[in-house]
């Protein structure tokens, strides 16, 4: 009698949790492409380092899964876990990714986990090369931390901040804001109040024009000494037709240091795009300024197909060695300072 009025009961239970799981979605994207990197010289003291070599890379391949469920009327819980698809060599899955639960109604949004930062999106909705050869972050991102030649750090901007709570509002009259706190670095408790960082962001969009301003204040650790940052961006993407225009300017301090870039994309056909754009970082001293040209070809064989060429160059100053494939991918090809690095790359995107 137990097991005959059981069933039934554990049918009742469990038929709202199958129905919760089922609102949860599955996407991703796999990112691979073939490629051909010249460092132009390579360092002798470092294993990674060579002249030149083919690669096959998974440029920020992701799955992921999220999901949300209304509370009432006014509020629905959200939630998110992403995780990076190494689908080149198969590495461990990279669990670095925008991941957050959070909570939306008519008063915005408010999030906490790890995630992107307003002042990270700002690139990511200007850039015509994401995670290919030829991204601007090679410039942006990888500028010097301390002003010091011996020591650099390429991950400073355009980060995803641990331990950060983030708030945008509702928009109003086109215009979004943001604002996004972290109170600190570590995968660890803060041990103090001085490492926290914040970032903030305006966003006014139109019909056919997007326009950004966002400014953060980042501290972190270089060389076991705690060191505050900070850096503003302008960004904009402008539509005419068949035409995208897209522009960028960031202004960092601690040391000074100016990068800029544009871009513009041309759609050939309804499938076929053509695209360039030029990098610059304008460091205190010329012999760290570096310059990056990207020119490429998109093929949308459909909304989740596209293949891809690109070939990239950066062109450095005698005491700066940037490349044109660090950024958002897994290439490893070291090169030396003052070279003048280059790739071609042909890649396919499918998202799911």
């Amino acid at each position: 009698m137990r097991i005959k009025y059981l069933a039934p009961a554990l049918v009742t239970v469990l038929t709202p949790l199958s129905v919760s799981a089922a609102e949860a979605e599955v996407y991703g994207l796999f990112h691979i492409s073939a490629d051909y990197l010249n460092a132009d010289a390579g360092d002798p003291l470092n294993p990674n380092s060579g002249d030149e070599g083919a690669t096959i890379s998974s440029n920020s391949s992701r799955l992921g899964f999220r999901g949300n469920t209304a509370v009432s009327d006014a509020l629905t819980a959200i939630w998110q876990v992403e995780v990076e698809i190494r689908a080149d060599n198969g590495s461990a899955l990279a669990t670095d990714r925008n991941t957050f639960a959070g909570l939306r109604g008519d008063w915005g949004q408010l999030r906490a986990g790890r995630f992107d930062t307003p002042f990270k999106l700002l690139h990511s909705r200007t850039s015509l090369f994401s995670d290919q050869v030829g991204d601007g972050r090679n410039i942006l991102r990888a500028d010097i931390a301390d002003g010091l030649t011996t020591t650099t750090d390429a991950n400073w901007w355009n980060e995803r901040l641990r331990n950060s709570i983030d708030y945008q509002t509702p928009t109003w009259n086109n215009l979004t804001a943001s604002l996004h706190y972290s109170s600190n670095q570590d995968a660890n408790a803060a041990t103090s109040s001085e490492q926290a960082s914040w970032s903030g962001s305006l966003q006014w969009r139109g019909d056919n024009l997007w326009l950004a301003v966002a400014h953060e204040d980042s501290t972190r650790e270089v060389a076991a000494v705690l060191t505050e940052r900070q850096a503003s961006r302008v960004a904009l993407s402008w539509e005419l037709g068949e035409t995208r225009l897209v522009g960028m300017y960031q202004r960092a301090d601690n040391p000074d240091i100016d990068a800029w870039g544009a871009g513009i994309k041309q759609n050939i056909t309804d499938k076929l795009a053509v695209k360039t754009h030029y990098y610059r970082l304008d460091a205190t001293g010329e012999d760290q300024d570096a310059e990056l040209f990207a020119v490429g070809m998109d093929y949308t064989v459909a909304k989740a197909l596209v293949f891809y060429g690109s070939y990239g160059q950066v062109i450095n100053g005698d005491l700066i060695n940037r490349d044109p494939w660090s950024q958002g991918r897994n290439d490893d090809l070291v090169t030396g300072n003052g070279d003048t690095p280059d790739a071609v790359s042909a890649g396919m995107i499918y998202r799911f």
